[in-house]
This record gives C-alpha cells, sequence and structure tokens, in this order.
C-alpha cells in the first residue's frame, strides 16, 4: 500500500488522501500475501516434522532402555540415586591401633603452624639489621655519638653540575651585583 505523500498515518485512514485503485497493485499485492502464507504453511509442517521424528527417536531410546532392565538417565542428585555408603564402612568400632591417627585424641597436641611469610617480588628487601655495639661490662658511659662526615662533592660531580648548582654548594663564588641590574 503506498500513502503518496501521505505524512500521517490518520491522514490516510481518515480519507483525508485518496488511495490509487490500480488494479496491478492489487494483485501483487494478494500474489504477495499468498506467497507468505505458503511459506509460513511450509515452515510449520517442516518444523512439525522434524520435531515429531527427534521425539520419536527419544522414544525409541527410552522404550529400548527400559526394556534392556536399566532405567533411564537420571540426574544423581536425586535424593533416590544416592546410594548409601557400604556397611563395612559403619561397621564397629576404630582399631585402637589406628585411633590416634583416625581421630586426634588430645587437642592440645594440635600443631598451629603459621605459613611461612613469602615476600611478593616487586617488594624490596628489608634492610639487614645494624650490628649491636659489644656492651662493656665496665660503667655504663655513656658514648659520644660520632658526627658523620658531611658528603663531599667529587671534582666528577662537581663538573656535570650547573652553574647555578656549584653556586649553590659553595664551589663557584656569587657574581657580583652589578649597581646596573639592580
Amino acid at each position: 500500500m503506498r500513502t503518496e505523500g501521505a505524512d500521517r498515518v490518520d491522514e490516510l485512514r481518515g480519507g483525508s488522501l485518496e488511495r490509487p485503485a490500480s488494479e496491478a497493485d492489487d494483485d501483487e499485492e494478494q500474489l504477495e500475501a499468498a506467497l507468505l502464507a505458503y511459506a509460513h504453511q511450509e515452515a510449520t509442517r517442516w518444523g512439525a516434522e522434524r520435531f515429531a521424528a527427534e521425539f520419536e527417536r527419544r522414544d525409541e531410546e527410552e522404550r529400548r532402555l527400559t526394556g534392556a532392565g536399566t532405567p533411564p538417565f537420571r540426574y544423581p542428585w536425586e535424593p533416590d540415586e544416592i546410594a548409601p555408603p557400604p556397611s563395612s564402612v559403619l561397621s564397629g568400632l576404630v582399631d585402637a591401633a589406628v585411633q590416634e591417627q583416625v581421630i586426634r585424641a588430645d587437642p592440645a597436641e594440635l600443631d598451629l603452624v603459621e605459613p611461612p611469610k613469602i615476600r611478593h617480588a616487586h617488594v624490596p628487601r628489608p634492610a639487614p639489621p645494624e650490628p649491636e655495639a659489644p656492651r662493656r661490662a665496665r660503667r655504663l658511659r655513656r658514648e659520644r655519638a660520632v658526627p658523620q662526615r658531611a658528603s663531599v662533592i667529587s671534582q666528577a660531580e662537581a663538573a656535570r653540575m650547573s652553574p647555578s648548582a656549584r653556586r649553590l654548594y659553595g664551589l663557584e663564588p656569587l657574581p657580583s651585583v652589578d649597581p646596573r641590574r639592580a
């Protein structure tokens, strides 16, 4: 169906626009509808035949299994499918010679061992502990803390420094202040 310039469906339904009454268009639409109905019927028939064959195959397999004396497949978690444990497992007491291996009688014997700590590969190793100073048996005197030597800048480091860094560390004299710049 063609609208021929209709902007809205309401206009077409309301009759404000006239529909073309061509017989060729009507014949094409009827043929298209008939072909669509035929394709739908064929698809329905094919699906019904296919599923009927599949259901027949399943029924035959079930009859074969039932006739042979074995029940058809069922999921093992159904209550009637779970087999009880053999009676030999539940019969009698545990022999005294192996009772310690089966059940620990004394809970104090339980060994709780902490698993070894493993350092992650990206975590740096901890610093080694500093050796303790040897203790003397004499009087307790406070030892004077030895002042640490100030770091000395080597000639190679000074050569790599910028001029401002050399002035900062006192390796070069500060420039004199030019009164014209100030």
